[in-house]
């Protein structure tokens, strides 16, 4: 029998993001017997650690001092003979390079993985992922909008492989079924940095519909609370929006929520719009990046032009005024999600690349 492919994992922290997420959903849904992984990280931020139900994982700490830290490469190299990996993956943009010099210098095979377009990287950053782009062995990216911002921002001319980051559909399948009539209950999840996520669009819409019956959670935590706060007092909406923490579980925040709005000014992805297609809520989301690849406008869920509040205002109106047609889109978006969205297609997709590296 053949002894499993040893994948190591390089990546900032195991904070709450996506990316993070995905990791983690590798591991627990890869076959023990294939793959076996160890994780390294620059930060002690491990809020989403403990959801690694593997108890094969090991972790490393290799400390990060400074914004240029030249001992990096160094005491990964370290790690990384201790480790002996079969594949190095990295993830977010101090382990895709620092990492993949690390590892190249050890010549053991990398993959990296874009999670995002990065519209909010600096000159700096954007010089050294396209001065290092021919680094790694392989590229993967989670929608094919990155895909081609990889190509166009970085130079990368190597093939990308587009692996969209799987969701637990079985478990979204079982959730109570929404209830598509008024009073509407919406959501909103994710961190509160509206420069990307677009908060205070989705509060400027709902301002204009003062006159129906709705409600809106807005799960997340980040560095715009406050003025997204004061944008709903402002509004005069602090009775219908309310804020939960950003540790809130997926499944207990769609739960609550029939209408599901994601109004990023740009996104990778969008992870949570597929979550929610998968538990039949229906997703109200702009039509940028992986959201526009994710949904078909009208059908399986609504896209709007980001930023825009009126158009926002208008489609989320027409949901309340169709709620035929809305339950009828729900119903298309969970079919497909099911269909296409499944956590399976990653692990295969990902389980094929590392294979190909060895």
């Amino acid at each position: 029998m053949e002894k499993p492919l040893h994948i190591v994992f390089i990546i900032q922290s195991l904070g709450l993001g996506g990316a993070e997420l995905s990791l983690v959903n590798l591991i627990n849904a890869s076959d023990p017997s294939a793959f076996r992984f160890s994780i390294i990280v620059f930060d002690k931020i491990l809020t989403v650690a403990d959801r690694i139900t593997r108890r094969d994982v090991t972790m490393v700490q290799v400390p990060k001092r400074g914004k240029i830290s030249w001992h990096l490469v160094r005491d990964l190299k370290k790690i990384l003979v201790r480790l002996r990996p079969d594949v190095v993956h990295t993830h977010l943009f101090t382990a895709d390079i620092w990492g993949i010099i690390a590892a190249r210098q050890l010549m053991i095979p990398t993959v990296c993985t874009e999670h995002d377009v990065n519209k909010d990287y600096g000159f700096v950053r954007h010089l050294l992922k396209r001065l290092f782009s021919g680094y790694p062995d392989c590229y993967a990216s989670c929608s094919h909008s990155v895909a081609q911002f990889m190509r166009q921002k970085y130079g990368v001319t190597k093939p990308v492989k587009v692996i969209p980051n799987g969701v637990e559909v079985k478990k979204m399948g079982v959730l109570p079924p929404p209830n598509f009539i008024a009073p509407w209950r919406l959501g909103l999840c994710g961190r509160l940095v509206t420069q990307k996520k677009g908060q205070h669009v989705a509060i400027e819409a709902l301002a204009m519909l003062k006159k129906h019956s709705w409600s809106l959670t807005m799960v997340g935590d980040g560095p715009d609370l406050i003025p997204l706060t004061h944008l709903v007092k402002l509004k005069g909406l602090e009775s219908r929006i309310t804020f939960r923490s950003g540790n809130m579980p997926i499944e207990k925040y769609l739960e609550e929520t029939a209408i599901v709005l994601v109004p990023s000014l740009f996104e990778g992805l969008g992870v949570v719009a597929r979550e929610a297609m998968a538990a039949g809520r229906l997703v109200v989301a702009s039509r940028t990046g992986g959201l526009a690849e994710s949904i078909e406008d009208g059908q399986t869920g609504v896209l709007v032009e980001p930023g825009n509040t009126v158009l926002l205002a208008r489609a989320i109106e027409t949901i309340f005024n169709e709620p035929t047609q809305t339950q009828a889109m729900a119903a298309a978006g969970q079919a497909h999600a099911q269909a296409y969205f499944a956590m399976d297609l990653m692990v295969e997709a990902y389980a094929a690349l590392y294979r190909g590296l060895v």
